[in-house]
């Protein structure tokens, strides 16, 4: 006897006229999604804020050239200064400073979270960020630490000149909601979309001789037409044929 085949055939065309029919669904599932993403990103992640300020860090050997330009080992130097300055300014002392100056029991630790730093490239200009869950304490920590990060610099042949003072953030940073809503879209079409292919490929309705000789290894004898497609004007149909017998007085 022919048995049912233990592996499956996957017809990618029956699995997108699948999708296709139930599109409204992956629709609706996919806008809720984004819709569900959006409200969480509003109403429950904390909003952030950032506040930005840039320093230059001059080399006192190319601050007294006397109107020249800087040589190249002039501006890798002070480059170089600029990588180091980086790391100063998120020390642990560094932090000390701010946090006395501002009167914040906070840690170390938690304070340079909050902060982050990144060269220009190509220039001696470093970017300061500091990140806090308000504009004015994101400003507030950004203007401490600019102010007391030159008494922790131990190069005196130094110079910093900073050329954009800490802005009030007019934003928030994050979340950013159209980045939540559009993966909640993205995954509320993956989910839709996996249940109606799933859905599909477990139906074990058999609808066409394909699906016999896909899944079976039998001989197909005859095929029942569907009736219904005839359409009007025809007189052929299904009927309900009953083999009890008629009671007294009827006729079948």
């Amino acid at each position: 006897m022919n048995e049912k085949k233990d592996y499956m055939e996957i017809d990618l065309l029956r699995l997108g006229r699948a999708i296709l029919k139930r599109w409204w669904l992956i629709a609706i599932v996919s806008i809720l999604g984004g819709v569900i993403a959006f409200g969480y990103a509003s109403y429950f992640v904390k909003p952030t804020y950032t506040s930005k300020a840039q320093i230059l860090v001059v080399n006192s050997a190319a601050s007294n050239t006397a109107g020249r330009n800087p040589t190249a080992s002039e501006l890798n130097a002070a480059q170089q200064l600029a990588n180091t300055y980086m790391v100063i300014i998120k020390s642990t002392s560094t932090m000390k400073r701010v946090m006395d100056k501002l009167g914040i029991n906070v840690s170390p630790e938690v304070l340079q979270r909050m902060i982050k730093t990144e060269i220009v490239p190509d220039t001696e200009i470093f970017k300061v960020k500091v990140t806090a869950l308000s504009p004015e304490g994101a400003k507030q920590i950004a203007d401490a630490l600019v102010e007391v990060f030159p008494e922790e610099i131990p190069y005196p042949n130094s110079v910093l000149n900073v050329i954009e003072e800490p802005d009030l953030p007019r934003s928030r940073t994050s979340p950013n909601r159209t980045r939540y809503a559009f993966i909640g879209m993205v995954l509320g079409f993956i989910l839709s979309a996996g249940i109606v292919v799933i859905t599909d490929m477990t139906d074990d309705i058999i609808r066409s001789e394909d699906h016999l000789v896909q899944n079976y290894d039998l001989p197909i004898l005859v095929v029942i037409p569907d009736l219904h497609d005839y359409g009007e004007g025809h007189s052929t149909g299904y009927y309900r044929y009953s083999s009890s017998k008629p009671k007294e007085g009827e006729t079948k």
